[in-house]
């Protein structure tokens, strides 16, 4: 016995749920691609934020270690090179950059030695930055700061042999320092020319692509920013404008192996 519908039934057919579905679908898509790419564009500022904020203080430390920078002097006193101020091995961009400097931990006056002989001594550290591989990434470079105390300063016994490592940067690129000359009126400035190159993968995107002809990459998707700055040495400045006079406390440096 069949009965007849009623009026009232309401229902739905396959082919009308399918093109329910297929209107959301076609709503929903875009509105997920624009979150996603949203969300994408926060996290690339984030990135480049934070790489910037990390080149500042990485161009301020290595900044701050050239301007505290020394070197020993010969008995003539008139022989001033850069040579004797900053040394490099090694080829870019896998190089080392060592260097004397006054330590800036602790008070001053700890790089002193006291003594009644009229002269005291000024116990400079060594200071070197290395470029390497980085250990987990392979198309990453880290940059790693080593300092070597002076035995006579308090931070050496605070260090397995006064040797203070410390990472720097875990994704450098490059690192170049080379000294300049600035003229103007008739005077000149010997400085520092600093270039830093830092690189950064957005998260799952670590895919480099080599630079043809420099042995250096950059990232498919992520960012890649150059810094640069200009920095002198006090010691060395102080000397070259007063090239003639006697062995005193200004001068009296020894490093840590001295």
């Amino acid at each position: 016995m069949k009965f007849p519908a009623s009026k009232n039934q309401i229902g739905f057919t396959l082919i009308e749920l399918m093109l329910v579905i297929l209107c959301l679908f076609l709503l929903l898509v875009p509105a997920f691609r624009i979150l996603r790419s949203g969300t994408k564009s926060s996290l690339k500022g984030m990135m480049q934020i934070g790489t910037t904020l990390e080149a500042r203080n990485v161009l301020r430390q290595i900044s701050q270690d050239l301007k505290n920078s020394c070197f020993l002097i010969d008995g003539n006193q008139r022989r001033f090179s850069y040579s004797t101020l900053l040394q490099t091995t090694g080829n870019l961009p896998n190089v080392q950059y060592a260097m004397l400097v006054f330590p800036h931990a602790d008070d001053p006056d700890a790089a002193f030695e006291k003594s009644g002989t009229g002269r005291a001594w000024r116990n400079a550290s060594m200071v070197t930055y290395r470029v390497e591989n980085h250990p987990l990434r392979p198309n990453m470079r880290q940059l790693v700061r080593v300092e070597q105390y002076h035995n006579s300063h308090p931070q050496f016994a605070k260090f397995p042999n006064g040797i203070r490592e410390t990472i720097v940067s875990a994704h450098v690129n490059l690192l170049e320092i080379t000294p300049d000359i600035i003229s103007s009126s008739g005077k000149t400035l010997l400085t520092f020319r600093l270039h830093l190159q830092l690189v950064d993968f957005m998260p799952g995107r670590e895919t480099p692509v080599a630079v043809a002809g420099t042995g250096l990459v950059r990232p498919r998707e992520g960012a890649i920013a150059d810094y640069f700055a200009v920095v002198y040495s006090e010691f060395y400045r102080a000397l070259r404008s007063k090239a003639k006079f006697n062995l005193n406390w200004q001068n009296c440096v020894r490093g840590p192996n001295d």
